[in-house]
């Protein structure tokens, strides 16, 4: 196992003339990661060569070459949620085949995330459920309490777009491109809503279903910055940062990159936040997670598949895991204090570990079809955020091109 600066045991470097390609997310963590890599490279002889890209075109992309016989791809980030179906169709290694190290830094519930048949397939990046961020600092000043059911996030962002100078009460994702179900899943769950039945026939249209779209659309056109339905991570992430918006609803690795930023230029009022769970509605609480896994295609060139899982052993070493930034390997990532100003403020990794208590990676329907199912939802979250159509006729649109999908 290659740990920390990456030091290998032997003293050798065993993948002299090895070059391997890294497909990767355009993401703050990698470029620290790519930062890293000379160090890596030292001490293993071989080459890291990064290709980075955009979410839609790395999807693209994906599709493209794990669907090839053979590729010049040896690692690439893969979304959780199509594993099963690229390890049915042949489209994966198995890393476990040719990892030495075992990936013992992980718990067996992150490694049962990327596991298939007993191999492992994937490594998680991180393990990211939704919570809710907000500035803590704000709460303070105006007395504010933090929302813990829908109708109190609404109110609350209301009382803040109309009171507090230059500042939107609360931001979530709202871009066609950007997947906004995400975020707007725990919504339906939390109205009693579900995409499917248990015949696997799809409810999107249900009233409640109907009920949380319309909470949704409410809160975040109303009360969210302009532009928020063009809105993806990076538009909600910068919000928060600038300091334009005091709630945000999205994944943990977004707060971690705004309360604990790799550039402190970066985020302007990181010591000022604290974090919740997402608020419950009259159904309850319940939120999924999303991760990206570390994979390695089945049409590489065999002789870089050690080099390759080399390297993601070595990405996820403790030391590299801390200074990259990923949320995966170990909580103590998320180890960012309560802003101690504000007495209702909570400590980042207890509402973590929290939040993941609600979370599940099988919260969208973990079928073949779900890329084609999540584009018919986000048109109709977008539709509806701006203002196109009414939550009814988004959905009954949605709902029309689900039957025709999964017939």
């Amino acid at each position: 196992m290659f740990a920390g600066g990456g030091e290998e045991t032997d003293g050798s470097k065993p993948y002299s003339g090895i070059s391997i390609r890294v497909l990767a997310d355009q993401r703050s963590e990698i470029v620290k990661l790519r930062e890293l890599t000379a160090d890596f490279e030292a001490a293993t002889g071989m080459t890291v060569e990064y290709l980075i890209l955009g979410d839609s075109p790395l999807d693209e992309k994906v599709a493209l070459e794990f669907s090839a016989p053979n590729t010049n791809i040896d690692v690439s980030f893969l979304k959780f949620f199509l594993l099963k179906d690229y390890v049915a169709k042949g489209f994966l290694e198995p890393i476990s085949d040719h990892a030495s190290g075992g990936f013992s830094q992980f718990p067996q519930s992150v490694l049962d995330i990327g596991t298939v048949n007993g191999k492992i397939y994937g490594i998680p990046q991180m393990v990211d459920p939704n919570i809710l961020t907000y500035r803590a600092d704000i709460f303070a000043e105006y007395g504010l309490s933090v929302p813990k059911t829908m109708a109190e996030f609404e109110e609350t962002a209301k009382f803040i777009t109309e009171n507090v100078p230059d500042m939107h009460g609360a931001v979530a994702r709202g871009g066609r491109g950007a997947r906004p179900n995400w975020n707007w899943s725990s919504f339906l769950f939390a109205y009693g809503g579900r995409y499917l039945d248990a015949a696997g026939n799809p409810t999107i249209n249900t009233p409640e279903a109907v009920a949380a779209l319309e909470a949704f659309q409410r809160i975040f056109s109303n009360y969210g910055p302009p532009g928020v339905s063009d809105y993806n991570w990076q538009d909600v992430q910068d919000s928060m940062a600038s300091g334009s918006v005091a709630m945000m609803y999205d994944g943990a690795s977004l707060t971690k990159r705004i309360a604990d930023p790799i550039d402190p230029d970066y985020s302007k009022f990181a010591d000022r936040f604290s974090f919740a769970l997402v608020p419950e509605g009259p159904a309850g609480r319940e939120s999924g997670y999303f991760t990206w896994l570390l994979v390695m295609p089945r049409g590489s060139k065999a002789e870089n598949k050690p080099a390759a899982a080399a390297y993601i052993d070595w990405a996820f070493s403790d030391d590299i895991a801390m200074q990259a930034g990923w949320g995966a390997a170990t909580t103590e990532l998320y180890d960012i204090p309560a802003y101690d100003g504000y007495g209702e403020a909570r400590n980042m990794v207890d509402v973590y570990d929290e939040a993941l208590q609600y979370s599940s990676q099988d919260y969208r329907p973990l079928i073949a079809q779900l890329p084609q199912l999540m584009d018919i939802v986000d048109l109709a979250i977008n539709m509806a955020l701006s203002g196109i159509k009414t939550p009814q006729e988004a959905l009954d649109e949605a709902q029309d091109e689900l039957e025709k999908l999964l017939r």
